[in-house]
């Protein structure tokens, strides 16, 4: 069966949910058009512009990459500068681009699960602030007339989001009372008598951070003077998903020891280490990418060490205070590990539901600083 974007879209909104990235990252389709059909997909880390051109010369349809070209709002697209090169690119030649950025970190499977199953730890949790089901139902009575009204604004929000669907809803019919007091402008019934009115509840699922804005676009158009609705929190469980991840080793060993280990196991050419490295290491906190941000998750985890990239000189200095050990293995070494096996993951999904695509990695990208001895 032919492959089209939007089957790609829903492979990786499977492998790594979008609803797990961060509040102000940037994932998802990010150029393209998801009826185009594909027949090759190719994986990489980043969207540069010696990727894309390499993927045009191999007639890519669509590129999924792990760092977003889209971050933060374009203010122009400039043709002279990079993103507006690669832009520009995409458009001409028909190719698609689709990130998963810290969804992928955070995910079940995702590249923080990798990179301890790379270091050999056991029984990992989650490092950070583990990605919490925080669901509210957002429950509005509307007259029966405006039913498919309010359902259409809804469709059009983030509520009703649950696992691969959308725009779930329930809704019952029953009979609304009301009195409108002095002053009052009632859409129906007259005031200071007792009106009924037919109406509908209609009930939906939201995540805590599109809540104000559903109920906002809700409101623009029901039509009672003061709509009626509720909102229930619904239980919260706290998973296996987020930043980090923190786990113990199958035996006690050194921090030098277990630098020379990751060096070997991630075939690297040089890392970093802070800390005595004769000291003993048996819980190990890991990040993928930049881990400053979850320094201060390590200190309170437990953990004596902690390897992660673009480690900075002051959390090097706290490691040394607190007496725990930090290994800097860089940004690219400690993401670079998820692009084969995201490529397995989807060729393995394609199957799955019997569609067929080549799908294949870059090969051509590397580290772009240089070790000079």
């Amino acid at each position: 069966m032919d492959v089209k974007v939007i089957d790609i879209i829903k492979i990786m909104n499977a492998i790594a949910p979008p609803a797990l990235a961060e509040e102000n990252d940037n994932v998802g389709l990010q150029c393209g058009h998801p009826d185009q059909a594909v027949e090759k997909i190719r994986v990489a880390l980043d969207p540069t512009i010696q990727v894309i051109r390499e993927a045009i010369k191999d007639g890519v349809g669509i590129i999924v990459t792990h760092h977003p070209l889209l971050f933060r709002p374009l203010q122009r697209v400039d043709f002279s500068e990079n993103t507006g090169v690669i832009i520009k690119l995409l458009a001409e030649n028909n190719m698609s681009l689709f990130c998963a950025h810290t969804n992928l970190d955070s995910a079940e499977g995702g590249i923080n699960d990798m990179l301890s199953g790379k270091l050999g730890l056991n029984d990992t949790a989650v490092l950070g602030k583990p990605y919490s089901n925080d669901v509210y139902k957002f429950v509005v009575f509307v007259p029966v007339a405006y039913s498919q009204k309010i359902l259409d604004a809804l469709y059009k929000t983030e509520a009703g989001r649950f696992a691969n669907y959308s725009c779930c809803t329930f809704s019952s019919e029953g009979t609304g009372t009301f009195r409108p007091e002095e002053g009052a402008k009632p859409f129906s019934g007259t005031v200071n008598e007792v009106s009924e009115e037919k109406e509908t509840r209609i009930e939906t699922i939201v995540l805590k951070r599109h809540l104000s804005e559903t109920i906002k676009r809700v409101k623009d158009i029901h039509p009672y003077e003061t709509m009626a609705y509720d909102v229930y929190p619904l239980a919260t469980e706290m998973g296996t998903q987020g930043l980090g991840r923190v786990g113990t080793l199958e035996r006690e060993t050194r921090l030098g020891e277990l630098a020379s280990v990751i060096k070997k196991k991630l075939g690297l050419s040089s890392l970093r280490v802070a800390g005595d490295p004769g000291m003993t290491v048996k819980k190990v906190a890991v990040c993928s990418g930049s881990g400053s941000s979850l320094l201060n998750a390590f200190l309170s985890s437990g953990a004596q060490a902690y390897v992660s990239g673009d480690l900075k000189y002051h959390d090097a200095k706290i490691a040394e205070e607190s007496g725990r050990g930090l290994i800097d293995i860089g940004h690219f070494e400690s993401e670079h590990i998820i692009v084969p096996s995201l490529c397995e993951k989807i060729r393995t999904e394609l199957e799955q539901r019997s569609l067929s695509a080549e799908v294949d990695v870059c090969r051509s990208e590397k580290d772009p600083f240089m070790i000079m001895a």
